[in-house]
């Protein structure tokens, strides 16, 4: 919508707001004294006149607009053979148009407007937001030529207009300086990457030293163990020979 349909449509509004006030209030005994005694003063009579012609204005143009406003077809005649007609409808174009936009997933097709006539003049505009940060100037030369050829697959000679509005896109020096805060916080992983290895290296011969300890250590006591039980052995054989 543009600035000056806004402005109208604001003013319109407001001037129906205050036609109301003044005109309505009073039927049901609301401030009747004091809208009487404002519209006493002259230039509060010459704004409230101001108003309701802005308000009859405003009507009669969106009466005769409701009936004489061109209807918005659901197809369009692209060609014909003979007696017969060959149609595309809006939402084809329009899915063509989305499909052209998202085929290779660097861009998103937010909405996709399309304005036709019955017998073609047609007109589309899409709002696009990349996915990623990109070149506007050259994504955009190139995505108006996708769209023109893949919507003259569908309409053939019928396209007048392709308009293009991005969202939210970022130029390749963006994306560059993005990188590169990246690369250079990657940069302290690889220098630690020796120390780590190092100290990984230390870990592992501390761990086998420790294993070979416990090795020396369970073969003594295996040995203790053996010699106890010869002591026990040898101790009954000593005491029968001295009862004998």
């Amino acid at each position: 919508m543009s600035s000056f349909k806004r402005f109208c449509m604001f003013l319109f509004g407001l001037s129906g707001l205050v036609c109301f006030v003044v005109l309505a209030l009073p039927q049901y005994g609301i401030a009747v004294d004091q809208i009487a005694i404002a519209l006493a003063i002259p230039w509060v009579f010459v704004t409230f006149q101001v108003c309701l012609g802005i308000t009859v204005c405003g009507l009669i143009l969106f009466f005769f607009g409701a009936l004489f406003a061109s209807r918005s077809h659901r197809s369009v005649v692209i060609s014909s053979v003979g007696d017969d007609e060959i149609q595309v409808t809006r939402n084809a174009i329009k899915a063509q148009a989305v499909h052209i936009i998202e085929r290779d997933g660097s861009m998103v097709a937010k909405n996709v407007t399309v304005h036709a006539k019955r017998q073609g003049h047609i007109c589309v505009f899409a709002r696009v937001q990349p996915s990623r940060p990109v070149n506007v100037v050259e994504a955009g030369e190139r995505l108006h030529e996708d769209l023109e050829r893949g919507l003259a697959d569908v309409c053939g000679d019928k396209v007048e207009s392709v308009g293009l509005e991005f969202i939210d896109a970022a130029s390749q020096e963006d994306l560059t300086d993005h990188v590169e805060p990246l690369q250079a916080s990657t940069e302290p992983l690889h220098e630690a990457a020796p120390e780590a290895e190092s100290a990984t290296g230390r870990a592992a011969s501390s761990a086998q030293g420790s294993s070979d300890d416990i090795t020396v250590a369970i073969g003594r006591s295996s040995s203790s163990l053996g010699a106890a039980a010869e002591d026990k052995q040898a101790k009954p054989a000593t005491d029968a020979g001295e009862e004998a």
